[in-house]
C-alpha cells in the first residue's frame, strides 16, 4: 500500500504522472516474458531493481554525460567545471532521486536537455528539424514526468518560441511536444474519466485526498515556511545541501546583464522562479519522506549552469578564492548530500538533518 494511491471505479492507479513507469514497461516486460521462459519464480525486489536500472539509473547516467561535456564548453577551467559537475551528480539530491524509481532526475534530465540543445540553436542561429524535434520531445516530457514539471515545460516553450529560427522549426518542434501532451490526455482519460483530470482527487486515503482537495488540488498560496524549507534550512534545503549553487547568483546576474545571453537567463530566472513558487503554495511542499527540497530538483541543472557562469567569471578576479570555494563547497555537498542519498535516500518527515540526526 502507498499513499499515492488512487480508486476509481474499483481500479488502483498511481496519481503520479506516467512517463517513469512508461520507461519501466520494458524492462519489467522482459523480465516476466524471461520468467516465463526459464520457468522461473516472480521476485518483486528483482523486478523493482530492473527498473530502477534501465529506467532510471540509465537514463539518468546517460544525461550526465552529456551534461558534463555541456559544461566544458562554458568554461575553461577544468576545476570549475568538474566542481559544478560532481557537485549535482554526487552531492545533492540528484544523486539520490537518481538511484531510486523515481521521476524527480528523470524531470531534470528531461528539462536541461531540452535547454541544451534550445540554447545551441539560439546561439547557432539555427536549428536542425531533427533537433527542434526531440527539444519539443523533452519539453512537454518534462510534465509527463512530473506535474510541477508544468512551468519548466511552459518558459522553455516561450524560449522555443522566441528563439527557433527559422520560424518553421517551430512545427516539428511542437509535433515532438505533441507525442507527450497526447500521452498524459489519454492516461487520464482512461484512468479517470478525462484528459484533463489528474487522479489527486481520488487518492484512496482520506486523509491525503482531504489535503488534495483543498484550495486548487492543494494549492493554499505561498508560505514563508515553504520558502525558507526548500531554500534555506539547514538540514534540507537546496542552498545549504549543495552550496555550489550560491555561485548562480552571479551567473544568472552575468546572462541578464549580457545582451546576447540576456534570453537565456531569463528563461533560467523564470524556470527556477516559477517552479519555487509552485511548490511553496503546495500544503504538501516538503513532499514527505525526503532528501533536501526534491519537488526543486528539476531546477538544479539550471542553476548549475548558471554557478559554473558565475565562478567563471569570479575566477578570473580572484582564482585563488574562487578555486577554495568551489573545492569546499563541492566538499560540503559530498558530505551534507551524498553520504545520506548513499546510505538512505529518503528520510522520515521527522529526519531533516540526517547528517547529525542518523
Amino acid at each position: 500500500w502507498v499513499n499515492d494511491c488512487a480508486v476509481k471505479d474499483g481500479h488502483a492507479y498511481s496519481v503520479k504522472a506516467p512517463a517513469t513507469s512508461f520507461l519501466g514497461v520494458v524492462p519489467y516486460w522482459l523480465y516476466l516474458r524471461g520468467l516465463e521462459i526459464t520457468g522461473g519464480t516472480f521476485d518483486r525486489t528483482v523486478a523493482l531493481w530492473l527498473c530502477r536500472v534501465f529506467a532510471s539509473i540509465l537514463p539518468w547516467l546517460a544525461f550526465l554525460w552529456f551534461f558534463h561535456r555541456w559544461l566544458g564548453r562554458h568554461t575553461s577551467s577544468p576545476l570549475v567545471r568538474d566542481a559544478v559537475f560532481v557537485s549535482l551528480a554526487l552531492g545533492s539530491c540528484l544523486y539520490g532521486y537518481g538511484m531510486l524509481f523515481m521521476s524527480h532526475t528523470l524531470s531534470a534530465a528531461a528539462a536541461f536537455g531540452a535547454f541544451m540543445i534550445l540554447h545551441d540553436g539560439v546561439h547557432a542561429g539555427r536549428m536542425r528539424s531533427a533537433r527542434a524535434f526531440v527539444a519539443g520531445l523533452l519539453t512537454a516530457g518534462v510534465t509527463l514526468f512530473e506535474y510541477p514539471g508544468l512551468f519548466a515545460s511552459v518558459c522553455l516553450s516561450l524560449y522555443a518560441l522566441v528563439a527557433l529560427r527559422p520560424v518553421a522549426r517551430m512545427i516539428p518542434f511542437a509535433i515532438g511536444a505533441l507525442i507527450p501532451t497526447g500521452a498524459m490526455m489519454h492516461f487520464q482519460w482512461r484512468c479517470f474519466g478525462s484528459p484533463f483530470s489528474p487522479g489527486h482527487l481520488y487518492v484512496e486515503d482520506d486523509f491525503f485526498r482531504g489535503r488534495h482537495e483543498e484550495g486548487f488540488f492543494g494549492a493554499v498560496g505561498v508560505q514563508p515556511e515553504a520558502l525558507y524549507g526548500l531554500l534555506v534550512h539547514p538540514g534540507a534545503g537546496l542552498l545549504p545541501l549543495t552550496p555550489i549553487l550560491l555561485g548562480a547568483l552571479a551567473g544568472l546576474w552575468l546572462l541578464l546583464r549580457a545582451r546576447r545571453a540576456r534570453l537565456d537567463g531569463l528563461t533560467v530566472l523564470g524556470l527556477f522562479t516559477l517552479t519555487l513558487l509552485g511548490i511553496a503554495v503546495m500544503n504538501n511542499w516538503r513532499g514527505g519522506w525526503t532528501i533536501g527540497p526534491r519537488y526543486l530538483v528539476l531546477v538544479y541543472p539550471f542553476l548549475g549552469w548558471a554557478a559554473l557562469l558565475g565562478l567563471e567569471r569570479l575566477g578570473r578576479r580572484w582564482p585563488r578564492a574562487t578555486a577554495a570555494f568551489a573545492v569546499g563547497a563541492t566538499a560540503v555537498g559530498l558530505l551534507l548530500s551524498g553520504v545520506p542519498s548513499a546510505y538512505y535516500p529518503h528520510y522520515p518527515i521527522p529526519v531533516d538533518r540526517p547528517v547529525t540526526q542518523i
